[in-house]
Formats: structure tokens, C-alpha cells, sequence
């Protein structure tokens, strides 16, 4: 099953949902998908620091906290996929399934934004040389 997932396909795992990242041999990269009360106050705190200048919005574009990309696509309007509770887990090639249930991929503009949060974003050369090469 898990060779059948891709970036920006979301699953469920353990009652939550997640959008599929990346995977190597030992790890298994995904953003948590927040609900809309939990995007709501994050991008709340974000602008309101965003807002105090922009020494400080360029710091903390670097924390992990501040590292999402609301979505776009119609199952998940509004609700942040976020990655400061990104899971790199498990190893891919395990053979216990690792999800629930594999839901819908993402739209096109929601695989880019996420694409350039990682590129540019606090985030290990790993996943980052990973996700530099998929084509969207």
C-alpha cells in the first residue's frame, strides 16, 4: 500500500490526518492536517507578530511553529497542513500497513505551496533534496 502513496496525498493514521510528505528506507516524512479552529489561531499569532516588523516576521518564518500552508483544496479549505508536528517516523519499508485509510491527493497549488515551504523552510537537507526533485 504505502508504495502507492505520493507527495501531497493524504491519510489517515491513528484518527488523525496527515499529507504524505516523503520516505526513505528508515523514515516516513507527513505534515499534520490542522482543524480550522487550530489554523485559525496560528495564523492569528503569526500575523500578529508578522505585524510588529519585519526583523521579526523573518525570524520567525524560520521557527518550526510558523511553518504551514493553508489549504486550498475543497476536503480541507482552511485548515493548515502543518509541520512543526511533522511525523518522520517509522521505517517505509515495514511490513505492518502504516495507515488507516489513504484519502484524497491535494490540489495543484496546495503541492506547490507546500513544495516551497520545505525548500525554503527550517527543515533537514534530507527532505528537502527530496522534495526539490518531485515534480508537481
Amino acid at each position: 500500500m504505502l508504495n502507492l502513496i505520493k507527495f501531497g496525498d493524504v491519510f489517515v493514521y491513528k484518527g488523525t490526518e496527515w499529507v504524505f510528505l516523503a520516505k526513505t528506507e528508515e523514515l516516513l516524512f507527513a505534515a499534520q492536517i490542522l482543524d480550522k479552529e487550530q489554523t485559525a489561531q496560528i495564523d492569528l499569532l503569526f500575523n500578529k507578530l508578522a505585524s510588529k516588523g519585519s526583523k521579526i516576521a523573518d525570524q520567525i518564518k524560520d521557527k518550526p511553529l510558523y511553518c504551514y500552508v493553508v489549504l486550498e483544496t475543497e476536503k480541507f479549505k482552511r485548515r493548515a497542513a502543518h509541520f512543526k508536528t511533522a511525523i518522520s517516523g517509522k521505517s517505509a519499508n515495514d511490513n505492518e500497513p502504516f495507515f488507516d485509510k489513504i484519502l484524497d491527493p491535494l490540489i495543484k497549488s496546495d503541492l506547490v505551496n507546500i513544495k516551497k515551504q520545505i525548500i525554503n523552510g527550517p527543515f533537514s537537507k534530507l527532505l528537502k533534496d527530496i522534495v526539490r526533485d518531485i515534480d508537481i
